[in-house]
């Protein structure tokens, strides 16, 4: 068998078609995509809104806005919980913060403790 001696040049032009190849491959894949058309149906129609709530569910806002120091906060945040937390957690982490807090933190703390409680009656 013969052995083929390329030249640079030659392999320069082998590599440039095949990362042209390469190159119209990927690109044709990445075309623009129609966006998905949602099929609904006439007869599944959503629940009319309720004038007064603009709902017909009963809905309860899980955060607690506070401010404090001139600055608007979420209460269950501050106390390190998650949203809508029930009230054992609340007095469980305000006492937890409180005792581990500085004097110039736990007004703040109290401030959250305080939003929470005006806002769970």
């Amino acid at each position: 068998m013969e052995s083929v001696n390329l030249s640079p040049t030659d392999y320069m032009i082998v590599y440039g078609v095949v990362i042209g190849l390469l190159l119209i491959y990927f690109l044709r894949g990445f075309k623009q995509k129609q966006p998905m058309k949602l099929r609904m149906s006439a007869d599944k129609q959503l629940p009319e809104a309720d004038a007064v709530t603009g709902s017909d569910f009963d809905v309860k806002d899980l955060s607690v806005h506070f401010n404090y120091n001139g600055h608007s906060w979420e209460a269950y945040e501050a106390l390190g919980l998650p949203a809508g937390s029930n009230w054992e957690s609340v007095e469980r982490a305000f006492k937890k913060a409180k005792a581990t807090m500085d004097a110039e933190s736990k007004p703040f703390i109290e401030a959250a403790y305080q939003a929470i409680k005006k806002h769970s009656n």
